[in-house]
C-alpha cells in the first residue's frame, strides 16, 4: 500500500516538474542539473531556490522603496535640520557645570523627551546617557546624542552623531562635540601658565629690587659731604662714601666698586686716578 502511494506521489511530482511548477526556468534548470536522478531532491531544490529568490526580490524592492522614500524626504529634512541641530546643540551644552549623568538626565529628557542610561559598550565600568533627535519627515534619519562619564561618574564628553543621514549632509563634529575632558585639561594648562607668569613677574620684581639695592642712593644728588669722588679726603672716608651705593668690593689693585660706582686709587698715596 505504501509502495503504491509512493509511486503515485512520484508520478505527480514528475508531472509537476515536466509541466513547469515554477516559472523561473533558471531555477528549474539549476535544480535539474544538480539533481538529475533525484526527483525529491529536485523538487526541494526548486522550492528552496524559488523561496530565496522571492525573498531577494522582496528585499530589493524594499531597498528601492526606501531609497525612493528617502529621496522624497530630502526637501523636508532640509527644512527640519535647523530644529534638529538646535535641539542637539542645546542637549550637549546642557552638561556644562553638571557633576554627573544623573544631574544631566532630567535636562536631556526635558529637551528631547527621553534619555536612557547604559553601560558603555567598550568599557563596562563607564556609563553613557543615550538620546536622539528624530526628524519630523518620512525618513529614518536622526541625530544620536551621547553623554559619557568616567568610572568615577564625572562627565567626559557630550557628542552628536548623524544616523541614516541623507546624501550631502555632514555633521560638524567640532560644533557638536562638548569635550569636558579637553576643557578641563585646557583650564589646567591656563592655570599653570598663569602661575608661571606670576612666578616670573615676582622674580623680575625681586631682581629689580636687588638691582636697586645695589644701586643704593645713586639717584639722589651728591653733596660735598657724600661724594666719594670729592678731593682731599682720606681713603677710609672715600670708601665709606662709596658704601652708600652698595657693598664695596675690591675689584683690583687699588680698585673698588659699589653698585654702579667705582673708584681707582694710586697705590703709593691713595690719590684718585679715576672715580665715577
Amino acid at each position: 500500500m505504501m509502495s503504491r502511494g509512493f509511486g503515485l506521489f512520484s508520478m505527480l511530482m514528475f508531472t509537476c516538474l515536466l509541466a513547469g511548477c515554477t516559472s523561473n526556468e533558471e531555477i528549474n534548470q539549476l535544480c535539474t542539473n544538480k539533481y538529475k536522478d533525484n526527483v525529491f531532491g529536485r523538487w526541494n531544490c526548486i522550492q528552496n531556490e524559488t523561496r530565496e529568490a522571492e525573498q531577494r526580490e522582496k528585499a530589493a524592492k524594499e531597498v528601492l522603496a526606501e531609497q525612493a522614500r528617502e529621496a522624497a524626504a530630502r526637501p523636508c529634512i532640509a527644512r527640519d535640520l535647523p530644529r534638529m541641530e538646535d535641539l542637539a546643540a542645546r542637549a550637549i551644552n546642557s552638561v556644562e557645570g553638571a557633576s554627573s549623568l544623573e544631574e544631566v538626565r532630567p535636562k536631556i529628557i526635558n529637551l528631547l523627551g527621553s534619555a536612557e542610561l547604559q553601560e558603555a559598550k567598550d568599557n563596562i565600568k563607564e556609563k553613557v546617557l543615550i538620546s536622539r533627535v528624530d526628524t519630523k519627515c518620512n525618513s529614518q534619519f536622526y541625530l544620536l546624542v551621547n553623554v559619557r562619564a568616567h568610572e568615577d561618574g564625572t562627565i567626559r564628553y557630550a557628542k552628536v552623531w548623524s544616523k541614516n543621514a541623507p546624501q550631502g549632509y555632514d555633521l560638524d563634529q567640532v560644533r557638536f562635540t562638548n569635550d569636558l575632558d579637553k576643557k578641563q585639561a585646557d583650564e589646567w594648562l591656563r592655570l599653570a601658565a598663569e602661575a608661571e607668569r606670576k612666578r616670573n613677574e615676582e622674580a623680575r620684581k625681586k631682581q629689580a629690587e636687588t638691582f636697586a639695592a645695589l644701586q643704593g642712593d645713586s639717584a639722589k644728588p651728591l653733596t660735598a659731604e657724600s661724594d666719594p669722588c670729592a678731593p682731599n679726603i682720606t681713603k677710609t672716608e672715600r670708601l665709606r662714601r662709596l658704601a652708600q651705593f652698595g657693598i664695596v668690593r675690591e675689584t683690583g689693585m687699588g680698585q673698588y666698586q659699589a653698585g654702579t660706582h667705582s673708584v681707582m686709587l694710586a697705590s703709593y698715596n691713595d690719590s684718585v686716578i679715576s672715580c665715577r
